[in-house]
């Protein structure tokens, strides 16, 4: 018996969910035909799922999380004995507390089914570009379909929330998600390009059409972050004769610079990469840079108005 089939072993003797072999096979079919090299797991368990993806191509890195000490230690030993310590990171942490850095192009969330909605609100900025985020166990062995199947509590409230999240994702304007019937129903959300913020539609819709040209890509910037490639605005609206940008509204408030030159340029060292990122917005000749007006507003944390002359 080889190291992989040990491990699945394990699992079932000691009761220890790990991912069904279909949802594994749809999941691994994935990373390939995606040529996925970074991947994202929320919830390590005893690691078999992180091996199987490593084991995939040498090419492949694998960032995982696990909050229980004991399952962390038997996947430390089971990543080592598999000899891929160097291609899987492996964390002992919550990940609802978890650093995470990086870029992914596949994260994969299979933890406490009660927190999937905050795992992917909290993960979806660790998305590249032309990521997926799958998650796993969205049928719960029949029982979102057929509750009838328990009458235990915290079961009933378990499979509540997962009902919640399935919503979550079907309504979710922000992502493209496919509920997949394989294995114990597992879903593929990726980042839907013809998304827009609400604010930035709002401001579109009554701005004048020369910022509004300017600014037109700027809710696309939030989920691209690339060095000096990034043009445009996050969020903002017309207030008399003002357009006020809402920088609050998705950045870390202790985070923002602001410096002027011939364009403006915000500058904000990201909370999800330890980098500085270059946000650049081209002012028509009619508006101006006009500084903190009385509203509460801090200049270094909050935000700032441009004038139109």
């Amino acid at each position: 018996m080889n190291e992989i089939s040990e491990i699945k072993e394990y699992a079932k003797r000691n009761s220890i969910p790990i991912v069904m072999d279909k949802g594994g096979e749809f999941i691994c079919q994935t990373i390939r035909e995606r040529g996925c090299k970074k991947i994202l797991e929320i919830g390590s368990a005893i690691g078999y799922s992180s091996i199987n993806f490593a084991n995939i191509s040498p090419d492949i890195y694998v960032r995982t999380i696990e909050i229980d000490i004991d399952r962390y230690s038997r996947a430390v030993d089971n990543i080592r004995n598999c000899g891929l310590e160097d291609r899987i990171k492996i964390t002992n942490e919550d990940a609802l507390d978890a650093k995470v850095d990086e870029k992914f192009d596949l994260i994969f969330i299979d933890a406490a089914k009660a927190q999937y909605e905050k795992f992917f609100e909290k993960y979806k900025h660790n998305l590249s570009e032309n990521g997926v985020i799958i998650t796993d166990n969205l049928f719960f062995h029949g029982m979102v379909e057929n509750p009838e199947l328990t009458h235990n509590y915290s079961t009933i409230k378990l499979l509540r929330k997962i009902r919640k999240f399935v919503s979550f994702l079907q309504l979710n304007p922000e992502f493209k998600t496919t509920i997949n019937n394989i294995g114990d129903g597992v879903s593929l959300s990726m980042l839907n390009p013809d998304f827009i913020q609400p604010e930035f539609k709002a401001v579109t819709e009554s701005a004048d059409e020369k910022i509004a040209r300017e600014i037109k890509y700027g809710h696309k910037i939030y989920s691209v972050l690339e060095n000096g490639k990034n043009t445009g605005i996050f969020s903002y609206y017309k207030k008399e004769d003002y357009l006020v940008i809402g920088l609050a509204d998705f950045f870390d408030r202790d985070r923002i610079e602001i410096t002027l030159r011939n364009m403006l340029m915000l500058v904000r060292k990201d909370a999800i990469a330890n980098s500085m990122h270059l946000i650049k917005i081209k002012l028509p000749p009619e508006y101006r840079f006009d500084g903190i007006k009385e509203s509460g507003l801090k200049p270094e944390t909050d935000g700032f108005y441009i004038h139109k002359l």
